[in-house]
């Protein structure tokens, strides 16, 4: 068993499973990011559509109130519009944020995480190690978003922050050297919405 033949044989069956396991390994990879990419563009689409529908509220109120407008002064209507347009903004904002916080007794809150990692992780380009913030209701989460991360970036160390965070939901990325972060909790969601908000909400006040 230890002629020259016998072991050439072994040796090339040996590198033909390695390269196998190298082939199967990227095929695996390329379809965690793959579903990553389906996850985000889904629950982006669920946000839009939920954003939409506080904005047809908002739009409403706005006709209710414009009906109990008298005929007050221009300059006084102009700021009372300024004022109702502030507080339908800010309340289509609180109204955005209870939405994200719901997102949680979803069965598929997981693979939102999951989601919503893959999108943040493009601020984290060239960094060794990756801190992941999650808030205190979503530390069950941990282990399987770690799992999913060593997966979709392999060449990356991911450890998880098991101090309370003051987030309610979504995720912080810290990078090691701390110079880096990237916010993906629900309040910096909102955050980024609320010109959104603004710009849909002008032409109905």
């Amino acid at each position: 068993m230890n002629n020259p033949e016998t072991r050439q044989k072994l040796e090339t069956m040996r590198e033909h499973i390695l390269d196998n396991a190298i082939l199967e390994g990227r095929h695996v990879l390329e379809q965690s990011r793959e579903k990553a990419d389906t996850w985000r563009r889904e629950e982006m689409e669920r946000l839009e559509k939920e954003a939409d529908q506080i904005l047809r509220n908002a739009r409403i109120r706005a006709d209710e109130m414009r009906l109990r407008q008298t005929g007050a002064a221009e300059r006084e209507r102009n700021r009372q519009t300024m004022r109702s347009r502030n507080h339908f903004i800010h309340e289509a904002a609180r109204l955005l944020g209870e939405g994200l916080d719901g997102l949680r007794s979803r069965k598929n809150y997981p693979a939102i995480l999951r989601g919503l990692f893959g999108e943040s992780m493009e601020g984290m380009t060239g960094v060794e190690e990756v801190r992941i913030i999650l808030a205190a209701a979503d530390q069950s989460l941990c282990d399987d978003l770690i799992a999913f991360a060593e997966k979709l970036y392999p060449d990356i160390r991911f450890v998880t922050e098991k101090k309370p965070s003051p987030i309610s939901g979504g995720l912080w990325l810290l990078s090691d050297d701390g110079k880096r972060q990237v916010n993906s909790d629900w309040e910096a969601k909102v955050q980024e919405l609320i010109p959104v908000l603004a710009e849909r909400l002008g032409p109905l006040l």
